[in-house]
């Protein structure tokens, strides 16, 4: 057990500082020699905004990338606790902090000072490290095309009301309490990011 705790700390941990590294930041740096945070409307280091101001290179990397620092600390956690076949309660509680870790490093990075982007991308990474179990991913995916779809504007409307309804879907519907608590931790944070960058673009304009 101890041993069980340990690794989901670990991947908790590397998951949290993995999350921390802004790609979008990164990419447009290093290729572009451009502050994304700074041409970008909105301020925010994340993949549509690197698509927009920086390109289809760094915009795809930061994707990619974006997905992988949430899909890989889950999916591999979940692949050491399959072998381990211990304390499955264990297993759920640390699964829990392993899902939420890179949300929360992309959010908090302790790389910029504890600031960060919108956790949209790096949230579906998360989702996607559950494979095979991807129904909560596909909940979201399914909702949130659906809004954009529908042309809800502005696109920040989408996410706000995309994570609360996949929440409650998961509730309603997922069996898998685990991944349902770890879901509203998620879309605690993303709307919580969603608020603070509206209130700072406000701010901007205003002054």
């Amino acid at each position: 057990m101890k041993q069980l705790m340990m690794t989901g700390l670990l991947f908790g941990i590397a998951g949290y500082f993995l999350g921390s590294i802004l790609f979008a930041q990164l990419f447009s740096e290093k290729i572009r020699h451009i502050n994304i945070e700074a041409v970008s409307a909105d301020g925010n280091p994340g993949t549509a905004n690197a698509f927009q101001n920086a390109g289809f290179l760094c915009g795809i990397l930061t994707l990619l990338c974006d997905l992988g620092k949430g899909f890989f600390p889950v999916y591999c956690y979940i692949r050491f606790a399959s072998i381990a076949q211990t304390d499955t309660g264990l297993i759920s509680v640390m699964l829990i902090f392993v899902m939420l870790s890179p949300v929360l490093g992309h959010a908090y990075s302790v790389f910029r000072h504890f600031q960060g982007g919108k956790c949209i991308a790096v949230s579906f990474g998360v989702l996607l490290g559950l494979a095979p179990y991807l129904q909560p991913a596909l909940i979201l995916a399914v909702i949130y095309i659906s809004l954009v779809l529908l042309h809800i504007r502005p696109n920040d409307r989408c996410t706000r009301i995309a994570f609360p309804m996949a929440s409650l879907v998961d509730l309603i519907f997922l069996k898998e309490k685990t991944v349902v608590i770890a879901m509203f931790g998620i879309t605690t944070v993303v709307l919580r990011k969603q608020i603070l960058f509206k209130r700072n673009l406000r701010t901007e304009r205003s002054a």
